[in-house]
């Protein structure tokens, strides 16, 4: 994959100076987005990075989703893995008899059976291995594929927070309010999606204009151009 991005052969504004990285496969210019591309996954496609860098998630799940998804929140078995013993001393839930991890609390802990009993998925979660694979599940089961990610990312935000609320704060949330806040957030995605939907339905209008009007300029300067030919043939006299 690197010698795809090696350096053309010098040219005259290479000689002076300037220093343009090609592609050699697209023979252009790189992008910031693909040195990104290549230096994080090593130009291997993420499967789940979708799912996080949509434009209608909120910002401030997207870093949170990506160590999710990685398994690599603070849990406890996280914790004890690390050797954090002064933070935690075993791994386990503190609500059921299971090892804590992100899978565990977004997908089989009480609270979560509550969020996704609410929505009928509570066997696609308790039967997953894992949340990747449950995502992959739940895009299969759903009709509306297109927001089962913004539904998940709003479930496990509210569950990681209801989580350490219970944990740091002694707090325990009841069903309703669990429901409450994913229903909250779920809310808050949908306004945002619809947002930049009349957004990009303005651009488009407004370039649908300004095509309109640059067609009729040129159409116009064509009659005029036509116009004045026609009056300087006849301007001109008969032989």
């Amino acid at each position: 994959m690197l010698h795809s991005f090696l350096p053309q052969p010098p040219t005259d504004a290479a000689v002076s100076g300037s220093d343009v990285r090609v592609s050699a496969i697209h023979h252009k210019p790189l992008t910031t987005s693909q040195v990104y591309q290549l230096s994080t996954f090593r130009g291997v496609a993420c499967e789940f990075s979708s799912w996080i860098w949509d434009k209608i998630m909120p910002l401030r799940y997207r870093v949170f989703l990506w160590l999710a998804f990685w398994g690599r929140l603070n849990t406890r078995d996280n914790m004890i893995r690390k050797h954090w013993s002064l933070l935690t001393e075993h791994q386990d839930c503190d609500i059921c008899p299971a090892s804590e991890s992100a899978s565990h609390i977004v997908l089989r802990c009480f609270p979560a059976s509550v969020i996704w009993a609410t929505f009928h998925m509570n066997d696609l979660a308790s039967s997953s291995t894992d949340i990747v694979h449950f995502m992959h599940r739940a895009q299969q089961a759903w009709i509306n594929s297109r927001g089962v990610h913004i539904l998940f990312a709003a479930a496990a935000v509210t569950l990681w927070h209801a989580r350490n609320d219970r944990i740091f704060n002694n707090k325990r949330w009841p069903p309703s309010y669990l429901r409450r806040e994913v229903h909250d957030e779920v809310s808050q995605a949908r306004q945002k999606a619809s947002t930049m939907k009349h957004r990009r339905q303005e651009q488009e209008s407004a370039r649908r204009e300004k095509l309109r009007q640059a067609f009729l300029k040129k159409r116009l300067d064509k009659l005029m151009a036509e116009k004045q030919a026609s009056s300087a043939s006849d301007d001109q006299p008969n032989s």
